[in-house]
């Protein structure tokens, strides 16, 4: 690669250079694939999955190749941009608060287009654009049409999203790897220990060995610190902080540089709890952060116990979603995990809490292998897609 910037690029609308308004046909009544808003995490290229859904008419209508660009805010802030791939039948449809960009035949390139999406230059005017009521602004898309951009021959772009594409099939080998992982997990956990939490639940007499213990008596558990809104940034600046909407990914999307005590520090593989809506829970996965007001983290006692503590806790933690949820947001409190027991097994089970352990520290070392390889990426993106740096 190079720093000189070729003199072939040239000046384009973004809608000249992107189809903004791009036609798929979906049959009313039949099931397609769905991807709502919060099955695109920010991070990822691609949704981490997707539902079947009948089509009834509404929704925003895309294909492969497509990248679904949120307009809403606060998911446009954080990032939220995907390119849709592996679709039966090549369709579906999701949230209607994406735009749809599909390249042009002979004018631009399906992942080039992602790549720019996520830039600044498209993002930033976007943002810049939102009107409404607050907390329902949207961008205006006539403006992100009327974007002048510099875009690459056809063949430079490509050659541009070959290098950045090695980073996400990087990513997306590894998540693989993160899911079966987790899957072997489950398989010991429900074979050896669900049937027990489940007794713990219903009240039912423990088997020889095992006891109930109350979740303050086997882990630490830490709220998260009350900061105001103003106290928060976007542009890295100060340390990170943990919110509810970075549960998921495991990755900070603000900054604060208040100073607040090391007690609400949190680790990469602290587990934590998003406590107001979905109950999000995931190991953190990026550098040291704050926690937030509303998120709270769960540290167990003892060593062998951190993988079997988190999935002990996805059931009582499910059936409060279930049962707080109402005509308004359901905020989980402390005093509802005081109501959580878990079921602490006899000494003859150490080898398969063990085995839990290993499996957490695999997938959390692909995880750590994955937010090295998308900040490398990010670093790139711009000064590929902008020209800064060339690759010919």
């Amino acid at each position: 690669m190079t720093t000189v910037k070729t003199q072939s690029w040239k000046k384009m609308r973004f809608a000249d250079f992107v189809d903004t308004e791009p036609k798929s046909t979906l049959k009313k009544d039949q099931e397609y694939p769905f991807i709502p808003m919060e099955l695109v995490d920010g991070v990822s290229k691609y949704p981490t999955s997707y539902f079947k859904k009948k089509f009834t008419g509404g929704g925003t209508r895309f294909m492969d190749g497509d990248t679904i660009f949120a307009r809403i805010t606060p998911c446009l802030e954080n990032g939220k941009i995907a390119q849709i791939k592996d679709l039966p039948e090549n369709v579906g449809f999701g949230s209607t608060e994406f735009f749809v960009f599909r390249s042009k035949d002979g004018v631009s390139d399906k992942d080039f287009i992602y790549y720019l999406s996520r830039t600044d230059h498209v993002r930033s005017p976007a943002v810049k654009s939102m009107v409404g009521a607050s907390g329902r602004q949207r961008a205006n898309k006539t403006v992100i049409e009327n974007l002048e951009i510099l875009v690459p021959p056809l063949s430079e772009q490509h050659d541009i999203s070959k290098i950045l594409s090695v980073y996400d099939t990087l990513i997306e080998n590894n998540t693989r790897r993160i899911h079966i992982l987790e899957q072997m997990a489950q398989v010991i956990y429900a074979e050896y220990f669900a049937t027990v939490a489940e007794a713990i639940v219903e009240k039912k007499k423990l088997p020889v060995g095992w006891k109930a213990e109350n979740l303050y008596d086997v882990a630490d558990i830490k709220m998260g610190y009350a900061f105001k809104a103003n106290q928060f940034n976007e542009e890295q600046r100060g340390l990170r902080t943990v919110r509810i909407r970075d549960i998921p990914s495991g990755v900070a999307t603000t900054y604060t540089t208040e100073e607040v005590n090391s007690s609400y520090l949190v680790k990469k593989g602290d587990f934590l709890i998003g406590m107001d809506g979905i109950f999000h829970m995931n190991h953190w996965q990026d550098e040291d952060a704050l926690l937030v007001q509303r998120v709270c983290r769960v540290k167990p006692k003892s060593e062998k116990m951190r993988a079997y503590l988190a999935l002990s806790l996805v059931k009582p933690v499910k059936h409060f979603e279930a049962t707080l949820m109402g005509a308004t947001v359901a905020h989980l409190g402390s005093r509802h995990l005081e109501e959580v027991f878990i079921a602490i097994p006899d000494s003859s089970f150490d080898q398969k809490l063990e085995y839990l352990n290993m499996f957490l520290d695999a997938k959390l070392q692909y995880s750590y292998q994955n937010q090295a390889l998308r900040k490398t990426r990010d670093l790139l993106i711009p000064k590929l897609v902008t020209g800064e740096i060339a690759v010919k």
